[in-house]
Formats: structure tokens, sequence, C-alpha cells
């Protein structure tokens, strides 16, 4: 694989498919598009699609859980609001832009980042 001086993120199916390909020099023909085999085609396409669920799917139970727990303890949820409320103002709609003004402003949410 070649990198320019701009190489670009690549996507999961396209690292596959470079993969595949390195590893499958017979699968490039002159003048024709790349043949996978069905194999691996089924394989990826499983791969792919657990990859992109399970990622959506923790960041989604992660935060259910976080109001859960956030609804079970008022106190925390107090604390949580006082901190944004001193760090980033209590105008919620100017939050996302000082925030992409001033993303240090993160360091400074300890009970929102305590662990």
């Amino acid at each position: 694989m070649q990198h320019t001086q701009r190489s670009r993120a690549k996507s999961v199916i396209a690292l596959a498919l470079e993969a595949y390909l390195a590893d499958h020099p017979e699968a490039k023909q002159l003048n024709a598009a790349p043949q996978l085999d069905d194999h691996f085609s089924d394989y990826a396409t499983y791969q792919i699609r657990l990859f992109l669920f399970a990622g959506n799917d923790t960041t989604s139970s992660t935060i259910v859980y976080v109001y859960h727990m956030l609804s079970k303890h008022p106190d925390a949820l107090d604390q949580v609001r006082q901190e944004h409320n001193r760090v980033f103002g209590p105008d919620l709609s100017t939050t996302a832009s000082l925030l992409k003004a001033t993303p240090a402003l993160l360091n400074q949410c300890r009970v929102s980042l305590a662990r």
C-alpha cells in the first residue's frame, strides 16, 4: 500500500477489501474489477455489520445507563447540572459553539468526567 503526502482515514470496508486484495493477488485481473470469493464476502459482511452494531449498541446502552443512574441519584444530577452551568453557562444553545471554540473546557468538568 502506497502512502501519499496527505493520507486520509479509511473506512472499515476499505481496509478489509485492501487486506483481502493484498492477500489474494489473483483476485485482480487486468481490465477487470477485483473478484471476491463468496466465503470472504459473507464473512466480511457479517463482521462489518457486527462492528457497526456493536459500536452503536454500546454507546446507546451507556447513555441509557447514565440517564438511569442520574434519575436514581438526584444529588449527582444536581452536581452535574451545577458544574455544566458553571463551565458552559445556563444557556444550552451556546454549549456546542463554546466546546467547538474551546475544547479544553471539558477539563473543567470534574464531576462529569469522574470514573
